[in-house]
């Protein structure tokens, strides 16, 4: 035996692997050296792989400039399906800090592939990311950018992909166990 201990998942009928490190997967994969100003109800999309499975129990980010708003932070799969999320005004942009958001009936399990993060406000904080090079970087991220949508302090339950507006603003989440 390698020591790899396996969980039975009865809700979706499968077996998962339990590993005895936590995984933490964050988006952008680069430095996040920008401040950016968010868009009142909007749904900030940014593509992001998870290498294994995960429980995930809360993400992340970090508010600059606080505005006193609320929004909602989550996880879409590759269909546009909300999987995982804060729930309404769970996200909270009132004071200058790292955020954590719990998410709804954590922990979420979820499986290795391609998922898009998701960050809305009904306000306009500051936030730390990555803005990538202005109007030419538009569209170098496949999926960078913003739902068509709208948001505000709750994430819709689905958006469409391939309508994604091309953007330059990578906010910077993380995705905890």
């Amino acid at each position: 035996s390698d020591g790899m201990v396996l969980k039975w998942n009865a809700g979706a009928s499968e077996w998962y692997p339990v590993y005895t490190a936590t995984i933490t997967v964050i988006t952008p994969p680069f430095p996040p050296t920008s401040k950016i100003t968010l868009v009142a109800n909007r749904v900030y999309v940014i593509p992001v792989s998870f290498p294994g499975v995960m429980r995930l129990n809360q993400v992340r980010y970090r508010v600059n400039t606080t505005d006193g708003a609320k929004g909602d932070v989550g996880l879409y799969n590759a269909g546009g399906n909300l999987v995982a999320s804060g729930g309404a005004s769970s996200a909270d942009f009132s004071a200058t800090k790292a955020a954590a958001v719990v998410m709804q009936g954590a922990p979420v399990i979820i499986q290795p592939g391609q998922y898009y993060a998701a960050l809305t406000c009904a306000g306009v904080p500051v936030v730390r990311g990555n803005t990538l090079g202005g109007t030419a970087s538009i569209g170098v991220i496949k999926g960078l950018g913003y739902a068509l949508e709208a948001g505000g302090t709750t994430l819709p339950a689905t958006i469409t992909l391939s309508a994604i507006t091309d953007g330059t603003d990578a906010l910077f989440l993380g995705f905890n166990e």
